[in-house]
């Protein structure tokens, strides 16, 4: 039999009804069966240490409808009880303290399991627990699988004890267990598994642990600490159940095990007043949110909110929709969520995040917002290896003309549309080893308010990768929203290599907002590639700002610096306002800057504001293939260009502008030895030239003594049909690079035209005849010329002249 069999069948068991049973075992009192339903327990059943009171059962049941009542002297601070007869214990009535301020500690190493009708109503702390013994200071103990080795003190309880690999469960269906508000709630024991539960202490504690080995669990002030650094249990919530510490001070949950499982559940520890609030804690090996799940802490009082640590050894997963149903029978489909928020004038709280793998899916979000006058907290990542967002909810898709919100996302937001919030959003640190993000995910800050939005940093060992079409693009933004007046975020963003395909971006952006757009800030120590991007809209690189209304409280677009060891670029990079001043781009590359039909940019489309300067610098290789460079403004000074390389290629397809409709154009200074403006760039072809493809024009044209075809080896590569051959070997250290094409004109003459390709303006520059520009072969890896057409020159076409 498998060994989850084995587990779903004494789970069964356990659930089925028993006959209600409390009954002593003699070892600390006397030996006798109480009777109920309302069982009675006194102190003269047990022995008490100084604060300790010791209780020891042989057996202890409670069906619904019964309860069981642990009483005595004032004096007893701490109420130890155990189970010895090798029998779980169902729990399904009324578990009871009266002695005032007094924890009780509920102890059965063979199984405990709470029913639809467990009600606790205690006076201090709560302790249930399947571990075999309980350790008092440093070498008492109290247990409960080997009584006779129990020594028995006045100290207070230190430490869970297991002895076995496969501890018994701990299990609760459709229970509903509080305790009073700031005391401590633990549940310690082999798999946890909590179904349609609630466990609550307000402003409280609580623990939950499972163990798969000996070991010790020790509860601390400020932690909850596994002895050895052995494989832990499983721990699932499922089905709505709900763990939580909210009061007026958002109280602690510390949670440790083995694999963690939150599916269609939450925990929160929300502050409601002045207070600060405490810590969400998960050290597991792993953890998944699943459909629906939820950590959530959040203050809606001037106290700061808890903070949410996770530390997982190995993955951490969220996943999957679900739907939650709500007291007034109504359900809400959402997605997985971590998230710390303020909505009112206390700090909202951190969330720091240690895992080895970190996978978002399904609209999954970590999130931190601030809709009052708090400071928002700020998102720490640190993955080891792989970050992946990917995956939008379907029920929550918000879709904008260009973009749909609603993918996995790890976001800061401050304010809304309708409450300007005054708090600045929290900022959002990543470090991984690799980051891939894909259909609509994104990373983002906003700020719709008064405050400023948080800044994003991304550093990644090896390779960022953004993907995805249109509407679904992955991006990382920042942004200040229409009628806010905080300054967006700046970004920063460090990798080996970063590639944005398909309609990806990374943005910062002013929307209709008086706040300026952040900073852009990207060092990418081998190779950033941007292709298949738009040519409007979304795509790329981009800072930008959009005013409607043309006044003059318009925030300014946010500069670009972009280094990197060589950028391939068949998308934009690219600064833009409207109605307020552009930002500069500074590209800096030692090695390749290759524009295959990108584009950089920067351009004011409307108003005053001056266009902003590009500046490159220092690549070895400027290649302009059907690329674009230019600085614009409207009735503002155009922007400057300055472009310092060893060698700048240029096709006459290619433009480089800097201009003003209105105002004065702005100055292109080039500083290359080697400067080509009428070149133009083909692949070589990979195959050889066919014959069938040569001889038909061949024969004709030697039938009419029109010309003779010579083939001459160049450098061991074939040419394409149509190409023009050079009248000789090309050299070993220059390259001529010129464009050319025949055609015929009555009657059997051959005349000489340039190349047309469709520009952005209608009159380009005229080419510059007999002026010879050289490049280094190296410039033209997969790349070859077509020389300047003479009369020694032969031509390849399909057509007959």
């Amino acid at each position: 039999m498998k060994p989850q069999t084995i587990l779903t069948i004494s789970l069964s068991i356990m659930a089925l009804p028993t006959t209600a049973q409390i009954t002593t075992d003699g070892t600390l009192g006397p030996s006798i069966n109480l009777e109920g339903p309302n069982f009675q327990i006194g102190a003269e059943l047990g022995r008490q240490h100084g604060p300790n009171l010791f209780h020891s059962f042989r057996d202890f049941n409670l069906n619904s409808h019964e309860s069981a009542t642990f009483s005595g002297p004032n004096s007893v601070q701490n109420i130890l009880s155990r189970v010895t007869g090798g029998n779980p214990s169902h729990i399904d009535g009324l578990f009871r303290s009266t002695i005032p301020n007094a924890n009780l500690y509920f102890l059965n190493p063979y199984g405990i399991m709470f029913g639809p009708n467990a009600r606790l109503d205690v006076q201090g702390s709560f302790h249930a627990s399947t571990a075999d013994y309980l350790r008092l200071g440093d070498n008492g103990r109290f247990d409960a699988r080997q009584p006779s080795q129990s020594l028995l003190k006045v100290a207070p309880v230190e430490a869970f004890g297991f002895l076995t690999n496969n501890p018994a469960p701990l299990t609760t269906q459709d229970s509903q267990l509080s305790i009073p508000k700031e005391q401590t709630f633990s549940l310690i024991g082999g798999s946890l598994r909590f179904s349609n539960t609630q466990l609550s202490t307000p402003s409280g504690r609580i623990n939950l642990a499972s163990v798969a080995s000996p070991a010790e669990v020790i509860p601390s002030q400020t932690g909850l600490n596994i002895s050895l650094d052995t494989p832990g249990g499983s721990i699932i919530a499922s089905n709505n159940t709900q763990i939580t510490t909210s009061g007026n001070r958002g109280g602690n949950v510390f949670i440790r095990g083995g694999r963690f499982e939150l599916m269609s559940s939450q925990i929160s520890s929300n502050t409601l007043g002045e207070q600060d609030g405490g810590i969400t804690d998960i050290r597991v090996d792993n953890l998944s949110l699943l459909q629906g799940g939820g950590i959530f802490a959040e203050t809606k009082g001037t106290g700061k909110g808890g903070s949410i640590v996770l530390d997982v050894t190995d993955s951490l997963i969220l996943a999957g929709e679900g739907e939650i149903l709500f007291k007034r029978s109504d359900t809400y489909t959402m997605s997985n969520v971590i998230s710390t928020t303020s909505f009112s004038a206390g700090q909202g709280g951190n969330i720091d995040i240690h895992a080895r793998q970190i996978t978002l899916k399904n609209g999954s979000n970590i999130t931190s917002d601030v809709f009052g006058d708090g400071k928002g907290g700020t998102i720490t990542l640190k993955v080891t290896e792989t970050l992946e967002l990917s995956g939008v909810n379907s029920a929550h898709d918000v879709t904008s003309k260009d973009w749909v919100y609603g993918g996995s996302s790890i976001g800061s937001t401050s304010g809304t549309r309708l409450a300007k919030a005054q708090g600045d959003g929290g900022s959002i640190l990543i470090e991984a080893g690799r980051v891939t993000m894909s259909e609509g995910a994104y990373i983002s800050t906003q700020t719709f308010g008064l405050g400023n939005g948080g800044s994003i940093i991304i550093r990644v060992k090896d390779t960022l990768a953004l993907s995805g079409a249109i509407p679904n693009a992955a991006a990382i933004t920042t942004a200040s929203v229409e009628g806010s007046r905080g300054h967006a975020g700046s970004i920063e963003i460090e990798a080996v290599f970063l590639r944005l395909t398909n309609n990806s971006f990374i943005a910062t952006l002013t929307d209709n907002s008086s706040g300026d757009a952040g900073a852009l800030d990207i060092f990418v120590t081998d190779t950033l590639t941007i292709s298949g991007t738009k040519k409007e809209g979304f795509g790329g690189i981009t800072s930008a700002s959009s005013d409607e209304e043309s006044d003059d409280e318009a925030g300014d677009a946010g500069n670009i610096v972009v280094r990197a060891g060589t950028l391939n670029l068949n998308g934009s990079i690219e600064t833009s306002a409207d109605n307020a001043a552009g930002g500069n781009i500074t590209v800096i590359t030692p090695n390749l800057l290759y524009l295959r039909g990108g584009e950089i940019t920067t351009s004011v489309k409307g108003g005053k504001g001056d266009g902003g300067n590009i500046t490159i610098s220092h690549p070895v290789f400027v290649v302009l293939d059907k690329g674009q460079i230019k600085a614009q403004a409207d009735a503002g000074h155009g922007g400057n260009i300055r472009i310092v390389a060893e060698q700048f290629i240029k096709s006459p397809c290619s433009l480089v502008s800097a201009s003003s409709r209105l105002g004065l154009d702005g100055d292109v200074q080039i500083d290359s030895p080697s400067v080509d403006m009428d070149s133009f760039l083909v692949v070589l072809p990979a195959a050889f030239v066919k014959s069938n493809q040569l001889q038909p024009p061949c024969r004709s044209r030697i039938a009419e003594k029109q010309s003779r075809f010579v083939i001459v080896p160049s450098e061991g590569t074939s040419n394409a049909v149509g190409d023009l051959l050079p009248s000789g070997p090309l050299l070993s250290d220059s390259l001529p690079i010129k464009t050319a094409t025949f055609i015929k004109n009555p009657p059997n003459k051959l005349a000489l035209s340039t190349s047309h390709c469709k520009r952005e303006k209608p009159n380009p520059s005229p080419s510059k005849k007999g002026k010879d520009t050289t490049a280094r072969p190296s410039a033209h890896k997969g790349l070859a010329s077509q020389p300047q057409a003479t009369p020694e020159s032969s031509v390849i076409d399909e057509q007959l002249f």
